[in-house]
């Protein structure tokens, strides 16, 4: 057991050691921050003015409503209802209901 975990373990520091030297490499090419990049597989931005709106609006007519139901009332993913109820509309869920 102590040979596949030291083999892990060498696996794993050189994956880091190539990340590290590819982040140094591209701060040397000229990037300047150290957040993701887009990628061309990743999905489309939908929050929104519009969808924060709208899920303030159900959010508004229906306080115990679930973010699964808003989810699949407005053909939003649940981690972007999450993130809009969250993070936008500043509500968390309480007892009785959405509390903000």
């Amino acid at each position: 057991m102590r040979a596949s975990i030291g083999e892990w373990w060498q696996s794993m520091a050189s994956t880091v050691r190539t990340a590290a030297n590819n982040w140094c490499k591209s701060f040397r090419e000229g990037r300047q921050t150290i957040s993701d990049l887009p990628r061309p597989d990743q999905a489309n931005i939908v929050i929104t003015n519009d969808s924060i709106a709208a899920v303030d609006e159900v959010t508004r007519a229906n306080r115990r409503v679930r973010i699964r139901d808003i989810s699949d009332e407005l053909n939003l993913s649940k981690g972007t209802v999450n993130t809009i109820v969250h993070q936008h509309l500043g509500v968390y869920s309480g007892t009785p209901g959405w509390v903000g």
